[in-house]
């Protein structure tokens, strides 16, 4: 069974391999996941968005509606 997800060390994961802040459909979708650090940190780093990011280090575009208030997006 996974343990409980942080908040932090989720939007840490999302920070390290995608190069921004977690939006809102994503934090719902791993929150509620039962998956792993992990398995979320494969998922990330094996995504479209995650090869493109490690791939030439440029941040993806997070629209207005899944920001979370109080994260900053470039």
């Amino acid at each position: 069974m996974a343990l409980p997800l942080d908040f932090n060390q989720l939007n840490s994961a999302y920070q390290n391999t995608l190069g921004r802040n977690i939006g809102t459909e994503g934090a719902n979708f791993y929150m509620n996941s039962g998956k792993t650090m992990q398995q979320i940190q494969d998922d990330l780093a094996y995504s479209q968005e995650g090869q493109q990011y490690l791939g030439n280090q440029q941040q993806r575009y997070v629209a207005p509606q899944n920001q979370i208030q109080g994260l900053t997006y470039a």
